[in-house]
């Protein structure tokens, strides 16, 4: 065979074999390298102490860890945190599988034992805050200027770009139950705590963010914060 038409058979071919020395094969194959897929990444973060900080953790100091992290040893993961594979969201009482038909359960009331895990809001808005009061899965704590949300069923943060190659900026929501949610009226800032390690990231917010209510759009609340994430192999 011509060395061309040797070419055209390695181009055209899903398997190429070739003999390595006498009586050694050794098999290529595309096709299972075109269908390999990699891990899934996780995460795990903190809600940093941040000075005028509206956004807290529900345990100073305890990050919140992937269900599925179990690469690392000395770190307890949470059973109800749930973090997307594209770093698109991080849910905090995760879905678990429901049938058919059948309204969603979530971590806290069928999970694997353990309960969800909550971002603290403080919400400087008095009426959104006496509306809150009157939404099942709420639960705040209310005083004379607004309210500090302790508890939601349904508590998400989403971002569009936390994990872009070289990304320097994201969008941030914090979803609140099932029909509020908080806007950042910007893109979060993302830095590097270490430059060399493109998996650790510190996201961090100075402004206001808009509140959306189920049937409201309450306008700008303050809503500093700082948190630090971290990507890794389950």
């Amino acid at each position: 065979m011509t060395f061309t038409r040797l070419c055209r058979a390695i181009r055209h071919r899903v398997v190429v074999r070739f003999v390595v020395g006498v009586g050694i094969p050794l098999t290529f194959g595309l096709a299972t390298m075109e269908s390999a897929k990699p891990a899934p990444w996780v995460v795990r973060f903190t809600i940093d102490d941040y000075a005028t900080g509206q956004v807290s953790s529900d345990a100073a100091g305890k990050p919140y860890v992937d269900y599925r992290l179990t690469s690392e040893p000395d770190v307890e993961a949470d059973p109800c945190v749930d973090s997307g594979n594209d770093g698109s969201y991080i849910r905090l009482n995760r879905h678990m599988s429901s049938a058919p038909n059948e309204p969603i359960t979530y971590c806290e009331d069928d999970g694997p034992g353990g309960d969800s895990r909550q971002f603290l809001l403080r919400i400087e808005h008095q009426a959104a805050c006496s509306d809150m009061m009157n939404d099942p899965d709420i639960e705040v704590t209310t005083d004379a200027t607004g309210c500090t949300l302790t508890w939601t069923r349904k508590p998400r943060i989403t971002f569009s770009n936390l994990w872009g190659r070289k990304a320097t900026s994201t969008t941030v929501n914090f979803f609140i139950a099932e029909q509020w949610r908080l806007s950042l009226s910007g893109e979060a800032t993302i830095s590097y705590p270490n430059p060399l390690d493109t998996n650790h990231r510190m996201v961090t917010w100075t402004g206001s963010a808009g509140l959306f209510g189920p049937n409201e759009v309450y306008g700008e609340v303050a809503l500093p914060f700082q948190m630090t994430f971290k990507r890794l192999k389950p």
